[in-house]
């Protein structure tokens, strides 16, 4: 996979770019609501059009009808002489959702195929006269799947639920996805028992509806009802009416009635599909709201305006015509999310005036800031309605200046559906006038422009409507309707009247038929859509007629290369789409023959609009490195009408996929795919030709055009031409990369989908999941090759065992996706199932040999296998020694340039993308071993057989630690130490493992590496390498040792030293070494002494930072005397201070082992005497013994003078003196010698009789226990 930010990939995503950009355009640019005179700065006002002279343009220069239309179908003679023979009451009307047209003469209902009269059925169950008759879709779950919808009959006391089944050649199926396309072309059956029925109030029904999940809706006087049906379980179903308009929501919102003061009538319903919103018009003219939910499963009324507010609203915008205009609203008709996101309704007048309203509030004004349209389609983006706003008024011809007529006396009846709108109104006596309005010829224009098509029938029009048909539901989400055409149903008294809408391209296919593309027709269909529409369409007809031979795709072809090197004109900031008047047609004459113009006649005012720019340039998402190009020049480098072109079709067909995610997860955690199998087979029968007619025409160029490097003369003036140039042919073959793997990957999802895509998608691993979810067609195509490759692991995987599935499969896939499943792959394919293979032999020769294969075929394509799955199986069969070559083989391949190892080596990866990638994917790599060492140890705690040995856990760690990859034996050392292994850390012979500890000890790691460290060089014998770093460890200042630990160290630090020998004699520095950690080992071992003591003190504050801060350094004899012993007055430890660093004051020192003395009676009292003289002598003996030896630093006369004090003073008999004095070891004399001086010279003893006494009792006592211990000597000799 190559690296994000190669020239390959920013090539293509570049390219991807473009067609995000190409998608916004289309999506802003085809809102009907930008077209109706739109003020980005005043948005929310009323605007008007239909006064303009452009805004009605004819098309007689095209010479091709727009709309054509045959003979009057007569009703069938079978229902006419029903007709005549009995006065009935009869009512007619249109079912375009199953092609039927029905007619009902008082309680029996009749329906019939009306493109040919035939399949007439006829059903007279029904006791009561018919009204009103509808079409539902069945709900889900309901109902079997052998009923394909239901037949909603109104009479005048019930209604009635039938249900309809369809047939295919005398077959009747389960599923409707198995009936032709149109089913119009199946035989329909209706059952014979009602499933439902509902009594009604003796009221007339006037308009029924359903929804495309089933609800049905429909209108009783001015009540609003649902017919709702349910599934209760077995052999039990319920079905009922809602009242809608007298619910317990609606009377907190203003309703008609409370407007106008009585109950109007409803007459019409009409439902936004796309939106789930319902309409109802009533007698009046009075519009109501209701909000479906964004679910289409509730309901709720949000808005409603009576006829005088709506006549109101428009006549104040409208000053210059009567008021009356306004009134008497006719019909009315939703918009479409696909054509509009702003615009909600459109309600006809009877004077034709067309009034377009917004169920959406006041925008606010911050959404307009921005000069991209798209900022007010987020704002929009999710709402629901909430209100009904007139947003513009639109008059018919007439009214201004209008080069088409309009002759209607009052319209009657009006059909909309999407950019055609039918009006029929009266013309005389018994005579209709249809007017069709069409902008479908005008997609270019700024301002909406229509031409408006009249017929005239000698008959009252009843119903208008428009067939649907099964293969336009995949174009129901999608901006298709310029390319498809559509049937218009108009249901008169004598007949029904079928017009044929033919759509853009197929008008451009009957020019290029008839006149050739050096017409001027061509010329002028042309300039009405532009150069970019008009090669969009040319590519649509050479798709459409690819793999014939015919006069069409010829013409087609010739008219797209002679407008293939027109170049469009944009700016940065430019509109996609420019209407491409006259003078533009100019410049290109010359490349035309002369027949191009000179039948048609210049009309500069025909199409005088402001001009839209084309879509803009790439600029600078395709630069060469080799040759950098000036800002300058690629900012306004042009591309041509074929780049665009090409672009635009692709943006059309993946417009309604490409940002959205291809699957999405469940409640039940299921990850399903947003698409069907026939979704996705309707966008590969766009691509799939689209691809081929790009590469067999010739489209593009050859790939020799693309590879030669740009050289600019700067000071040239075709400098700018030539960057043009070659930005266009990169651009280009980034496009043709583009096609191709977007098809690839969508046909990979089809096999996906074929194989039950929840299935294979809970194979994969959860982060694989996760990204599926949050990743869109665009971003898979881009960079979504792993999740291909895991894709296509995952659906082998689950065949795997059965070969015959697997060659099936892996021959598709090479066929279908062969950048995404290649030979390499298939090895990948063939391996897996080796390891499977190996599952079902027992422990053999022969089993190794398989799996060392295998491991060999998997090391071919090792870049494109799911690692993480295949050493999963590799686990399995308990091959550990292939996880880690593959690993390893990974790591390598994934950085072949050693750049992580040079950075790791150089310390400097931090700043270099690409050394970052390599880490991470080495990362990558050496995790599954990781992964694989963590599993075997935690299988061996959860067997209990921890103490056991591991052969497999040594024989990973056996195998990396030989290999030359530096980083994985690192990843190992890192394992081995977090498990706790650190001796097989240091037994190892890596030769990288000194450098790992020194990497680690520089980079402030624990001390941890550092006693590792200095264990490696006294392993290794290098003596004072070792006792340097344990006199360097034992300095550390950190909290992860205590002061026994640094004692320990320095102790290690003397042991090593002297374990040099010889060298210790010959290596000043080394003797010097040996001499300061001596020193150093008597202060620490004081410090050590004074940590003790502070810990046996009570718990402050400062006693507790004290016994902290002891713990985490070493300090001096300095340090330690005034920030520990005097602070803390510590008078053992200021002894031993002087004494380590001989520092003498006779003064100092008799007063230490004053406050020694002290302190150790004060702690002893309370207890016995013989305990406290006891616990006095152990001190006393204890400071003799450490500094006897310099006896200015134990002054042993001063000693037994404070002593003899004590003991008197605390009330200890005569003889402690004596026993004070063996248990130090005092000698008879300096005892004797003691007592005579303080018998002599202490004015204490001399003037006290009691001391006296004491002393004299001491002193006998000393010389008795003498002459007894001499006498005793002597009889034992």
């Amino acid at each position: 996979m190559a690296l994000h930010g190669s020239p390959a990939v920013d090539a293509l995503e570049g390219a991807a770019s473009y067609v995000e950009r190409f998608i916004l355009k289309i999506s802003e640019d085809s809102d009907l609501y930008y077209k109706l005179k739109y003020d980005p700065y005043q948005p929310d006002r009323v605007t008007i059009s239909g006064l303009a002279t452009g805004d009605y343009q004819p098309l007689h220069e095209l010479e091709i009808p727009e709309f054509v239309h045959g003979h009057l179908k007569p009703i069938p003679q079978e229902l006419k002489d029903q007709l005549n023979s009995t006065q009935s009451i009869c009512t007619m009307g249109i079912l375009p959702e199953i092609g039927r047209a029905y007619m009902t003469i008082d309680a029996d209902l009749y329906v019939w195929n009306y493109e040919d009269n035939s399949d007439l059925a006829y059903f007279d169950g029904i006791p009561n006269t018919i009204t009103k008759v509808a079409i539902a879709k069945p709900k889900v779950g309901v109902f079997q799947k052998h009923i394909h919808c239901l037949v909603v009959v109104a009479t005048t006391r019930e209604i009635v639920l039938l249900a309809a089944s369809f047939t295919n050649n005398n077959i009747t199926v389960k599923d409707v996805s198995s009936l032709p396309g149109d089913l119009k072309q199946a035989d329909m059956y209706l059952l014979p028992d009602a499933l439902f029925k509902i009594p009604i109030d003796d009221t007339a029904i006037s308009d029924i509806i359903a929804t495309s999940n089933g609800r049905i809706f429909f209108t009783e006087e001015e009540i609003l009802y649902e017919l709702d049906y349910q599934d209760k379980g077995w052999f039990s179903r319920r079905c009922r009416k809602i009242n809608h308009s007298k619910s317990f929501i609606s009377y907190f919102l203003p309703s008609v009635s409370l407007i106008t003061g009585k109950e109007e009538r409803l007459v019409r319903l009409c439902l936004d599909d796309t939106r789930h919103i319902l309409y109802s018009l009533s007698e009046n003219g009075s519009i109501q709201v209701y909000d479906l939910r964004a679910d289409g499963n509730s309901i709720v009324k949000v808005a409603s305006l009576s006829h005088g507010q709506i006549q109101e609203l428009a006549a104040a915008e409208c000053r210059s015509v009567d008021a009356s205009f306004f009134a008497d609203i006719v019909g009315i008709s939703p918009v479409p999310y696909t054509q509009s996101r702003y615009l909600h309704l459109i309600a006809t007048t009877r004077k034709g005036v067309r009034l377009f309203f917004s169920c959406f509030p006041l925008a606010p004004k911050n959404a307009y800031q921005v000069a991209s349209k798209s900022s007010v389609m987020d704002w929009m983006e999710g709402m629901r309605p909430s209100c009904l706003r007139l947003k513009h008024v639109r008059l018919p011809p007439g009214y201004g200046v209008s080069p088409v007529s309009f002759h209607p006396l009052s319209i009657y009846d009006t059909f909309y559906a999407h950019d055609i709108g039918i009006m029929a109104g009266e013309a005389g006596i018994d005579i209709s006038n249809l007017s069709v309005f069409c902008s479908s010829n005008f997609p270019a224009s700024e301002c909406l422009i229509e031409n408006v098509t009249q017929l005239r029938l000698r008959s009252l029009v009843m119903t208008i409507t428009k067939t649907t048909a099964t293969a336009s539901r995949h174009l129901a989400d999608l901006s298709f309707y310029r390319d498809t055409g559509g049937k218009f149903i108009v249901l008169c008294e004598k007949g029904i009247q079928i017009i044929d809408h033919r759509a853009p391209v197929d008008m451009l296919r009957d020019i290029l038929l008839q006149f050739g593309p050096d017409s001027s027709q061509v010329s002028y269909f042309t300039q009405l859509h532009g150069l970019v529409n008009v090669g969009d369409m040319i590519l649509k007809l050479l798709c459409t007629e690819f793999g014939t031979s015919s006069t069409i795709k010829d013409a087609a072809l010739r008219l797209f290369f002679m407008l293939s090197n027109e170049k469009i004109r944009s700016t940065h900031f430019s509109s996609p789409f420019r209407t491409h008047g006259m003078d533009q047609f100019s410049s290109i004459s010359e490349s035309f023959p002369a027949p191009l113009f000179s039948s048609t006649p210049r009309q500069p005012k025909r199409l005088l609009r402001p001009k839209r720019e084309s879509f803009p340039d790439m600029q600078q998402i395709l630069n060469d490195d080799d040759a950098p190009l000036s800002t300058e020049i690629q900012a306004y480098a042009p591309m041509s009408c074929r780049h665009d072109a090409l672009f635009l079709h692709f943006s059309r067909i993946v417009e309604n996929y490409w940002t959205k995610p291809l699957c999405q997860l469940l409640a039940d955690n299921k990850l399903v795919s947003m698409y069907g199998i026939d979704e996705l087979e309707w966008l590969l029968n766009q691509l799939t030709p689209f691809k081929q007619i790009v590469e067999d025409y010739g489209l593009i160029g050859h790939v020799q055009e693309y590879v030669q490097p740009l050289i600019i003369e700067r000071d040239t003036s075709n400098s700018r031409t030539e960057v043009s140039s070659h930005s266009e042919r990169r651009s280009l073959l980034s496009f043709r990369q583009l096609l191709s793997i977007t098809a690839e990957v969508l046909m990979l999802w089809k096999i996906l989908c074929e194989h039950q895509f929840h299935v294979i998608a809970s194979l994969l691993s959860t982060q694989s999941r996760s990204c599926l979810t949050a990743t869109s067609l665009c971003n898979i195509v881009l960079s979504g090759q792993q999740l291909c490759a895991d894709l296509i692991t995952g659906l082998v995987r689950h065949y795997l065992g059965d070969n015959a599935t697997t060659t099936v499969l892996c021959t598709e896939l090479r066929d279908c996706c062969p950048s995404l499943f290649s030979v390499d792959d298939a090895n990948t394919t063939k391996a897996t199932e080796m390891i499977e293979e190996v599952r079902r032999l027992p422990p053999c020769s022969a089993r190794t040999e398989i799996l060392v294969e295998a491991v060999k075929l998997l090391k071919t394509g090792i870049q494109k296998i799911n690692l993480p799955m295949i050493c999963q199986l590799l686990y399995e069969v308990d091959y550990v020694e292939g996880i880690v070559d593959l690993a390893l083989e990974r790591a390598e391949r994934d950085d072949t340039k050693l750049l992580a190892v040079m950075a790791y080596k150089n310390h400097c990866g931090e700043n270099d993308i690409f050394a970052q990638e390599a880490f991470a994917r080495r990362k990558d790599a050496y995790k599954c071993i990781i992964d694989t060492l963590d599993r075997l140890v935690n299988d061996q705690k959860t067997s209990g057989t921890s103490d056991l040995l591991n052969p497999s856990k040594d024989l990973i760690i056996k195998k990396v630690l030989e290999s030359k990859d530096e980083l994985a034996n690192v990843a190992i050392f890192k394992w081995l130490l977090d498990n706790d292994f650190s001796n097989i850390v240091l037994q190892s012979k890596s030769p990288f493992l000194e450098s790992f500890l020194h990497r680690c000890v520089e980079e402030g790691g624990s001390s941890r590496y550092l006693d590792l460290l200095w264990r490696f060089h006294e392993r290794n014998g290098d003596h004072m390498k070792a006792a340097s770093l344990l006199y360097q460890l034992a300095q550390r200042e950190t909290d992860a040792f205590d002061i026994q630990r640094r004692v320990s160290y320095l102790s290690q630090a003397a042991m090593c030293v002297q374990s040099a020998g010889q060298q210790l004699d010959r290596d000043a520095d080394l003797h010097d070494l040996e001499a300061e950690i001596r020193d150093k080992i008597d202060v620490a071992q004081i410090q050590l002494a004074a940590r003790d003591l502070v810990q046996s003190m009570p718990q402050t504050h400062e006693t507790v930072v004290a016994r902290n801060n002891l713990e985490k350094q070493l300090y001096t004899v300095q340090e330690l005397f005034e920030n520990f012993a005097i602070p803390l007055d510590l008078p053992e430890i200021k002894l031993a201070l002087c004494f380590c660093s001989s520092t003498y004051n006779e003064d100092a020192i008799e007063d230490f082992y004053t406050e020694i003395i002290d302190r150790e009676l004060y702690s002893s009292k309370g207890e016995l005497r013989e305990v406290r003289m006891n616990r006095l002598g152990t001190r006393i003996a204890c400071l003799a013994k450490k500094y006897s030896a310099l006896p200015k630093y134990y002054p042993l006369e001063m000693i037994l003078s404070k002593l003899l004090n004590r003991g008197m003073n605390e009330g200890f008999p005569p003889s402690f003196f004596h026993f004070i004095g063996t248990k130090i070891n005092a000698p008879l004399n300096i005892m004797v010698d003691t007592l005579s001086s303080m018998f002599r010279r202490d004015p204490f003893y001399q003037k006290n009789n009691t001391a006296s006494r004491y002393l004299m009792r001491s002193a006998l006592h000393v010389i008795t226990q003498f002459v007894e211990e001499s006498f005793s000597n002597r009889q034992q000799r």
